[in-house]
């Protein structure tokens, strides 16, 4: 997509946060600033009230910008091919309420990328075939 290395590493780096001890200060220390501010901006703060947590989430990412935006509209596109595995009608709900939402608040920053047109197009193919 022409992004510059650090989006790329971002990329690779932005569930570490999230899913290990890793710390933004170790990605910082590795890879520099400016691929740890972009990986603090898409990792969810430990609120509890998933609807709170995710207007937070995106309140960080559209004040990082559009890097972070992208890198956050082709994470949620690439996590689409694990709703399947959902096991509640309820999780299944969840995700189509985030991505929804996600996509609002990306929309006048990205509507204008093939990017975006392409994961608005995969997820509601993906959630109509959910019966959503």
């Amino acid at each position: 997509m022409g992004e510059s290395r650090e989006v790329v590493l971002a990329g690779f780096l932005h569930d570490l946060v999230e899913d290990t001890d890793c710390t933004i200060g170790k990605i910082e220390k590795l890879f520099g600033q400016e691929v740890s501010d972009i990986v603090e901006s898409v990792t969810q703060e430990k609120i509890i009230d998933y609807k709170k947590r995710w207007e937070v989430l995106m309140n960080k990412i559209e004040k990082q910008g559009k890097s972070a935006m992208i890198l956050k509209l082709v994470d949620m596109n690439e996590n689409l091919r694990y709703l399947p595995f959902l096991k509640t009608k309820e999780e299944i709900k969840n995700i189509y309420w985030k991505h929804n939402f996600a996509m609002s608040r990306l929309k006048p920053y990205l509507k204008d990328l093939e990017i975006f047109d392409k994961c608005k197009k995969e997820y509601k193919k993906m959630f109509s075939e959910l019966g959503l």
